[in-house]
């Protein structure tokens, strides 16, 4: 199985009203630590360096929280994890916009074509 999740932070380093009962739901101490097992996931947070610690606090969370439990970062080769994108609205050229730019040319793209086994080359052909 594959997640790919953005998320956002919210007030003083909290998950949006959106995700919460999700995230309540990961929380709970009674779940296996092999629970998401299998699992592999790619992330990108969305925030504000001028919140200092509190920036993409929510996505930092759930990263951690997610491989307690037993997910995985998607690879982007063998033998190399996948990291998680950070968006800051304050980057200079595009905010959030130009960070995700980068993320999905260096982690995102480069994963999934890991994972689906396709060649650069073929990429390459098609977009001819």
């Amino acid at each position: 199985s594959l997640l790919i999740l953005f998320v956002s932070t919210t007030g003083d380093g909290e998950h949006t009203d959106t995700i919460q009962n999700f995230w309540k739901q990961l929380l709970q101490k009674s779940l296996p630590r092999d629970l998401l097992v299998g699992v592999q996931f790619c992330l990108f947070g969305l925030g504000d360096r001028a919140y200092g610690h509190q920036f993409c606090a929510a996505a930092r969370k759930l990263a951690i929280r997610m491989v307690q439990i037993g997910a995985a970062f998607l690879p982007v080769n063998e033998g190399t994890a996948g990291e998680p994108g950070y968006g800051d609205d304050g980057t200079p050229g595009g905010g959030v916009l130009a960070d995700l730019d980068t993320w999905l040319q260096s982690q995102l793209l480069p994963s999934l074509m890991f994972k689906l086994r396709i060649d650069k080359s073929t990429l390459d052909t098609v977009s001819e």
